[in-house]
C-alpha cells in the first residue's frame, strides 16, 4: 500500500521553521510602538507650546512693569505677546486687567482706585494682571487642548 506523506512531513517542517518569526513579531508590535512614540511627540510639542505662551505672557508683564500704567494697554500688551512667541496667539485671546491692592501677608486684597490708604496707611499699589489663551490642536486625533497663562505683576 502506498501511502503520501508528504503533506505531514511539510507541515511538521513548516510547524518547527523558525524563520521569520521575528519579522512577523516586529510586524505586530511596530503600530504600537510608532503610535507611542507619535504620542511622546506630541506631548511634547504641546509642553513646548505652553512653555512659549508663558513666556509670551512674562514678556507682556515685563513691558507693562518697565513703562508703566500709562502704556499699559490691551493693544500695546496683546502686541507685545503676539511678538513674544512663535504661536498664533489671536489679541483677542489675550485680556489685561488693571487693578489697585494692598499687599497682606496672605496676598492681594483688591480694592478701588478710590480708597486713599491700605490699612497701616500704606499707599495702594497698582497691579497688572495679564492672561493668553492658546489652542493646542493635537497631531494624534487632532483633539483641541486649551492652553493658559496668566501672570500679576506690580506697576507702581
Amino acid at each position: 500500500m502506498f501511502r503520501f506523506d508528504f503533506g505531514r512531513s511539510v507541515l511538521r517542517r513548516l510547524w518547527r521553521d523558525c524563520r521569520g518569526v521575528s519579522a512577523v513579531e516586529f510586524a505586530l508590535v511596530a503600530p504600537v510602538l510608532v503610535t507611542m512614540l507619535l504620542g511622546v511627540g506630541d506631548y511634547g510639542h504641546g509642553f513646548t507650546c505652553l512653555i512659549q505662551l508663558r513666556n509670551a505672557v512674562q514678556a507682556g508683564a515685563s513691558y507693562c512693569m518697565h513703562n508703566g500704567a500709562g502704556a499699559c494697554t490691551q493693544s500695546a500688551v496683546a502686541g507685545v505677546v503676539a511678538a513674544a512667541t512663535p504661536l498664533a496667539v489671536p489679541s483677542g485671546n489675550v485680556a489685561l486687567t488693571l487693578t489697585y491692592g494692598c499687599t497682606t501677608g496672605s496676598g492681594i486684597t483688591y480694592q478701588s482706585a478710590d480708597t486713599p490708604n491700605c490699612s497701616g496707611g500704606v499707599t495702594p499699589g497698582e497691579y497688572a494682571e495679564i492672561s493668553a489663551s492658546y489652542d493646542y490642536v493635537t497631531t494624534l486625533g487632532g483633539v483641541s487642548i486649551p492652553l493658559t497663562s496668566q501672570t500679576e505683576v506690580r506697576l507702581q
